[in-house]
């Protein structure tokens, strides 16, 4: 008989978006390689089989907010399951302006009824931890191994892309100011996945989102020496926001161009677009070296591990 722990994925398979790619399955695909000997992932292929549910040591679940969500992890929970919850948005403030909005609208007590049965709750920021306020919860941020960045960063060609989709419009409208100012003094601007209604010029583009390898892919192929990720400030939903989009852009070679400077994710603010080779090949080595040092997949993998195994442990 097998002594692996047994690890059930309770989400249904999706499109690889990127909360599903940073947070689920690029990191659980991780840890079966790095533990193939001690762990064992049972994969969610559409329906959860009563076998695989009462073989399972833990069962984890990204993000659950809905009745029938609650449903099955109430029967996790009855057949003596550990249960570990992964948050990396705050669901509780979606705002009225996301078409999201009414995917989450009413479910907060959904949600934290979900919280009060979870053993361990994994949240990618800090204060993600305090708004879901399970008294065990780890801080787990998004990771990359050091060979998904690129050696160098990009020769200076003033692009700049924005990657994402409809749900982060109101976003992009309330950084219409620095959008002007961006692409006044740009000679290639990229949009991947949505672009605004506006009057654009020559040389705006869009292409669509496929997934987040094909986006890797693209971006490799634009070489951009920003991405630009506008915020805004007055949503409790934005301060929650994790690293994402700084991963990515110094991944592919750019740094990530933010007006919210005031969070410790976001090292690099708003500047003037002078493009100054030095101060942007800078940044990016900068941003590389703090996502080596500080976000290695292969050392938060270690910590999954081991997260996993305190849960196993609790109360015995």
């Amino acid at each position: 008989m097998s002594n692996k722990i047994k690890i059930l994925i309770l989400n249904e398979p999706e499109g690889m978006g990127g909360v599903t790619h940073w947070r689920m399955y690029r990191p659980m695909l991780m840890l079966e390689s790095m533990y193939a000997d001690q762990v064992e992932i049972i994969w969610n292929r559409g329906v959860i089989l009563p076998v695989d549910m009462a073989r399972a040591d833990v069962a984890i679940a990204w993000r659950p907010s809905t009745p029938a969500q609650l449903n099955v992890l109430a029967q996790v929970r009855s057949l003596g399951i550990r249960i570990i919850i992964d948050h990396d948005d705050d669901l509780l403030n979606v705002p009225s302006g996301s078409p999201a909005f009414l995917a989450y609208y009413n479910t907060g007590h959904i949600i934290k009824q979900i919280v009060s049965l979870a053993d361990m709750v994994w949240a990618s920021t800090a204060v993600l931890k305090d708004l879901y306020g399970h008294p065990v919860t780890a801080i787990i941020p998004n990771a990359v191994l050091p060979s998904d960045i690129v050696g160098a960063p990009n020769p200076v060609s003033k692009t700049v892309v924005w990657r994402g989709d409809y749900n982060h419009q109101e976003d992009v409208y309330a950084g219409m100011s620095d959008y002007f100012k961006i692409t006044r003094n740009c000679k290639r601007f990229v949009w991947i996945g949505y672009m605004p209604t506006w009057q654009h010029d020559d040389h705006v583009e869009f292409m669509p989102w496929a997934s987040v390898t094909g986006y890797f892919s693209l971006m490799r192929q634009i070489k951009p020496n920003f991405v630009w990720k506008p915020m805004r400030k007055n949503l409790p939903f934005n301060h929650g926001k994790s690293n994402i989009a700084k991963i990515e852009a110094v991944c592919a070679g750019a740094v990530a161009l933010t007006n919210f400077s005031d969070q410790p994710e976001w090292k690099y603010s708003f500047r003037n677009m002078d493009w100054d080779e030095k101060q942007i090949h800078g940044a990016w080595e900068a941003g590389r070296d703090e996502i080596v040092e500080r976000y290695n997949l292969e050392s938060w993998t270690h910590v999954r591990f081991r997260m996993i195994n305190e849960v196993l442990n609790l109360g015995s």
